[in-house]
């Protein structure tokens, strides 16, 4: 899954393209929407910065193209045992910034969807493939040479989207970190 990744990104990239390596930090939120499990959440990510489809371009706007490997663990919760989890999963973000582009710190809000599939099943998530759609708000700080340090939060839910057991689904909220280079 990880080689198709890196082809199809390649494949898009372009010369206003960037590359992002990112690592993130999150929690469950309980109860909230359906989660009962108190999960905490990590992973590593790489993708590609790219302009939007014509259909999604607003001022500045740029669409990021991520792999990711996201890593959890519960204590345990509903008469489970603690249980950890692996997962690969992509998504596409449309990042909008809410500020004029000559500001060196840059605000943004991403809006987003994906996908990840998970070795085993879990309280939240009765299906190993969840539908992770993404909202969240970053800060971004210019270095030199058109990269940029990113620092946001974001809300993650991830959930089967109905098309197997009871579907609660699970909301995390996750701190990440960027780095577009």
């Amino acid at each position: 899954m990880g080689g198709v990744l890196l082809v199809a990104l390649a494949a898009i990239s372009s010369a206003e393209s960037r590359w992002i390596a990112e690592g993130f930090l999150g929690k469950a939120i309980v109860p909230f929407l359906g989660s009962e499990d108190p999960r905490t959440c990590w992973g590593l990510g790489v993708g590609l910065e790219t302009t939007p489809p014509p259909i999604f371009r607003v001022r500045g706007s740029k669409m990021i193209f991520m792999g990711y490997y996201h890593g959890s663990h519960s204590p345990g919760a509903s008469q489970q045992p603690p249980n950890t989890t692996s997962a690969l999963g992509v998504y596409g973000v449309l990042r909008i910034p809410t500020n004029k582009d000559d500001n060196p710190t840059k605000l943004y809000v991403d809006l987003g969807w994906g996908f990840n599939l998970a070795n085993k099943r879990t309280v939240d998530l009765s299906s190993r493939l969840s539908s992770t759609p993404i909202i969240g708000f970053a800060v971004g700080f210019r270095q030199p040479a058109e990269r940029e340090i990113i620092w946001g939060v974001r809300l993650m839910h991830l959930s089967n989207a109905g098309f197997e057991g009871n579907n609660q689904g699970q909301n995390q909220i996750q701190t990440f970190v960027q780095y577009r280079f």
